[in-house]
C-alpha cells in the first residue's frame, strides 16, 4: 500500500500525515486610522515568510496572524508590523 501524495496546505507541501505547526498572535497594531489600511498591512504580512493568515481589525486596532512558528516567529512578526510604519506591541 502506498503512502498518500503530500498536501500543500498554501505554502509548501507537508509529508503524508504530518500536521503543519501553526500559531496565532493577535497584536496591536496602533494606529490604524481607517479600513482603507487594513488591505495594505494584510498584503505586505501575507508575503513574508511562514504567515498563513492576516487579519487586520481597524475596530479594535489588532493584527490576528497565523503563521508557522519553524518559518517565522512573533518577534519576526512585530518587527515586520513596525517595518510598515504601523506601532506594535503583543497581545
Amino acid at each position: 500500500m502506498s503512502e498518500p501524495p503530500a498536501t500543500d496546505l498554501g505554502r509548501g507541501l507537508v509529508a503524508p500525515g504530518a500536521a503543519a505547526a501553526r500559531e496565532t498572535v493577535t497584536l496591536d497594531v496602533r494606529p490604524i486610522w481607517g479600513g482603507s489600511e487594513t488591505g495594505g498591512l494584510e498584503g505586505a504580512l501575507s508575503r513574508r515568510p511562514g504567515v498563513h493568515a492576516v487579519s487586520v481589525n481597524p475596530v479594535s486596532q489588532t493584527a490576528t496572524i497565523t503563521f508557522d512558528p519553524s518559518e517565522a516567529s512573533a518577534g519576526d512578526l512585530g518587527r515586520w508590523v513596525t517595518e510598515c510604519g504601523y506601532h506594535c506591541a503583543g497581545r
